[in-house]
């Protein structure tokens, strides 16, 4: 005759395993408790839809940090477990990126890596992908003196005023140095003026290298004019506006507390 004794013992065994299992609240499927991870606002992810969680928001910087009611969900133990070393490695780095305010991207178009802090020195940042040159001030290529871009974008007369006026004294500037650089280097030896002729075509390569970045940079601010479109007031980037009304809340660049 079978025994029933050992049937109860088997029943209770797998009543007790069903109600140990936990519910995913993502795929709806049950799993054990340590295939199990619990976020603040007590809800349960398995293996599966937390490594999917940490990948959207890793695609894309709307949805990071990873939140379930709106919560964070905080790289445990387990998560890290979870997601694995290398996605571990992209949170931590994303998650230095976010938390930079003041951030600054590779101005090589086809590139366009964050630049960390560490890699900035006096305004300029170098790229560690394609070690390409980057003003932290207006975010174009790396320049020699003072950048006067970071807030370039004004639509009052008075300021396009002071900007005309700024020019025409640099030009009556210019006239002035450039007739007395003639007057010494017709004083000078011969060798002075050799040496004068090389200082003179190294800073007009240079000179005509910034001419054409300013040229570029020019065209930007005009489109920008034109479109009416704005910087974030903290990371100095040109939003463009692609539809929608004219308020923008900008949370891929400075989120939470860029909307102006």
């Amino acid at each position: 005759m079978p025994d029933k004794s050992q049937d109860h013992d088997v029943a209770e065994t797998s009543e007790e395993e069903t109600e140990t299992r936990q519910q995913c609240v993502s795929c709806t499927e049950e799993y054990s408790p340590s295939d199990i991870v619990q976020t603040q606002c007590a809800h349960n992810y398995c293996c599966d839809c937390i490594v999917r969680l940490f990948e959207n928001s890793l695609a894309n910087e709307a949805l990071f940090p990873p939140r379930c009611c709106r919560l964070p969900i905080h790289a445990s133990t387990t998560v890290e477990d979870m997601i694995g070393i290398e996605m571990m490695k992209r949170y931590n780095e994303r998650k230095t990126e976010m938390s930079d305010f003041e951030r600054t991207y590779c101005s090589i178009p086809t590139c366009s890596h964050y630049i960390p802090p560490q890699n900035v020195r006096r305004g300029v940042g170098i790229c560690e992908f394609c070690a390409a040159r980057t003003c932290t001030d207006c975010k174009t290529q790396g320049h020699r003196g003072d950048c006067n871009y970071k807030n370039t974008i004004d639509h009052s007369s008075a300021s396009d005023n002071k900007k005309a006026t700024a020019t025409n004294k640099a030009t009556a500037t210019n006239k002035a140095t450039a007739k007395n650089k003639a007057t010494a280097i017709n004083k000078a030896t011969a060798k002075n003026k050799a040496t004068a002729k090389n200082k003179a075509t190294a800073k007009n390569k240079a000179t005509a290298k910034n001419k054409a970045r300013d040229e570029n940079y020019d065209l930007l601010v005009k489109l920008a004019r034109k479109k009416k479109w704005q910087r974030c007031f903290k990371c100095s980037r040109i939003i463009e506006r692609v539809d929608g009304c004219w308020h923008i809340r900008w949370a891929e660049c400075c989120p939470p507390i860029s909307e102006f």
